[in-house]
């Protein structure tokens, strides 16, 4: 089998997109990018900082451009075709292609060394920043920096740290370098090994396993809201935390998942009694299901939702200002949305009532859910929205791509995945 991926959140755009076969895509901000099999790149949207790499920086399309006009055919065809994972942040994208998993490339805004380098300001075009000893385990791209875990346990990051959202302060950003001493030297428990990362706009989320096979989540970076949860601060700083541990199991048994929206991080705690959602952070908007006239952050984890051992926690994502949890193929949301605020999970609202989800994903300025028959269904705000649809406001979960559309991808089975960040989202189809 081979991996693909479809169009979760598309541009300006995304009209027109539903015809093209998308192999792979991911929105960053007010851009997206896809992948055609066979073919180019294609990239819509917003082009500030050249995310979507179509050569051209402070630029937006309206419809579908080749991507990688610089370049020879085998780099244009064969670097993106099959990325093994790919993560999107606001104006910069990195992805590790399928034919070297050891390697991280990416392209786009460049002005904080979120990309690594600090030679350019903007990489127009994929660019290898990055070649590990081990291969790639997972990829989180923050506002303005990067990290990269690796299968030996390497942490790596790059871009801004000023608020710690890479284990310390520095000023000067940071081209490529190895935290895990770093994150290793600030806590008591040592990590046997890290499982999966997550990164908000400046702070960030590591899972792992401790000695005791216990699983824990580890935070650092600005903690304003309280989205990296209590610990000592920095010097004088009370917005600064430096790596420490906000969560951890109680047995070897339970198991732990991480999202992290703009200034909140979530935690899903699973265990033989049920599975529990915990929160840290910002609740401005009511995202953290508490009444933010009463509470407009959580400076320490508060207890969410609580589910029986026959309800199965499937996926959380996260935008700035709501949290959705995919719950047995329903979904349910807290916080601001273009379906308006509200304060507690309720059910999302739905064209047809016996919609049910596969996969669902989340960014600052939409929401995406595939269903059980593959289509795409899309809502967002604002006219540069990543929902797809280039009239402005979608505040009715509109089916963005459907299975007559499907048809022309040849070969595709199924949706497989999808990942998301705090504005960026894309999903992974099977084929043949």
């Amino acid at each position: 089998m081979v991996a693909m991926v479809v169009v979760v959140a598309a541009g300006v755009g995304g009209a027109g997109a539903a015809g093209r076969r998308a192999v792979l895509a991911a929105a960053g901000g007010w851009s997206a990018l896809g992948v055609r099999r066979g073919r180019h790149a294609f990239a819509w949207g917003a082009n500030d900082g050249a995310a979507i790499g179509t050569g051209v920086s402070s630029a937006f399309t309206d419809r579908p451009q080749p991507m990688l006009q610089q370049g020879p055919t085998q780099q244009r065809e064969g670097i993106l075709l099959r990325p093994a994972s790919l993560a999107a942040g606001v104006s910069h994208t990195l992805f590790v292609p399928k034919e070297n998993p050891h390697e991280v490339w990416g392209l786009g805004l460049n002005t904080s060394g979120q990309l690594g380098t600090s030679l350019k300001k903007v990489l127009a075009a994929p660019t290898r920043l990055l070649t590990c000893d081990a291969p790639i385990k997972a990829l989180a791209a923050g506002h303005e920096h990067s990290m990269v875990l690796t299968e030996d346990n390497e942490i790596w990051g790059a871009g801004l740290s000023s608020q710690q959202q890479l284990g310390v302060v520095q000023s000067e950003p940071y081209d490529w370098t190895t935290l895990s001493d770093v994150f290793a030297a600030s806590l008591d428990t040592p990590i046997a090994h890290w499982s999966s990362l997550a990164c908000g706009a400046s702070h960030s989320v590591l899972l792992g396993q401790d000695q005791n096979q216990r699983a824990v989540v580890v935070t650092s970076g600005c903690n304003a809201d309280g989205q990296a949860g209590p610990r000592p601060t920095l010097g004088d700083s009370d917005v600064l935390a430096p790596p420490g541990l906000l969560f951890g199991t109680a047995h070897a048994s339970d198991t732990l998942s991480i999202a992290a929206g703009t200034d909140h991080t979530i935690i899903v705690e699973r265990t033989l009694e049920g599975t529990r959602l915990w929160g840290t952070g910002n609740n401005e908007y009511g995202q953290l299901a508490q009444d933010p006239e009463a509470q407009d952050r959580l400076m320490e984890l508060g207890l969410l939702m609580t589910l029986s051992p026959e309800e199965t926690v499937q996926q959380v994502a996260c935008s700035g200002s709501c949290t959705y949890v995919l719950i047995d193929g329903q979904v349910r949301r807290s916080g601001l949305d273009v379906q308006g605020p509200h304060v507690g999970f309720v059910p999302l609202q739905l064209p047809e009532t016996d919609l049910r989800f596969r996969f669902i994903a989340a960014n600052s300025m939409a929401f995406a859910a595939v269903d059980m028959q593959g289509q795409l269904w899309t809502m967002g705000a604002g006219h540069l929205a990543a929902h797809g649809h280039s009239t402005g406001p979608v505040d009715a979960l509109t089916c963005l791509l459907n299975q007559e559309a499907c048809q022309v991808f040849e070969g595709a089975k199924q949706v497989q995945d999808v990942v998301l960040g705090h504005d960026f989202g894309f999903a992974i189809l099977d084929s043949q």
